[in-house]
């Protein structure tokens, strides 16, 4: 399975929106997220970063700490 077939498999079954650029376009949020945010409340949006390729990976993960210790909270580390 190709990543454009798998990520197109997680939206067909509701799983996430299609990738998006947060920096653009925004994160995909609800109405009644919005508002909360908007009352000064915190709801947790949980963001998945697309690598073009392994380089990229690994520079992210050199750059933003957060993605190694999400990763190794889940026991995904290498």
């Amino acid at each position: 399975m190709t990543f454009d077939e798998w990520i197109r498999h997680g939206y067909d079954k509701g799983f996430c929106s299609p990738p998006v650029c947060v920096t653009h376009d925004g994160i995909p949020t609800t109405a009644l997220e919005d508002e909360e945010f908007d009352e000064g409340y915190d709801p947790c949006f949980h963001g998945v970063r697309l690598y073009d390729d392994l380089q990229m990976r690994n520079g992210c993960e050199a750059n933003s700490l957060q993605a190694v210790w999400r990763a190794i909270e889940l026991g995904w580390s290498k």
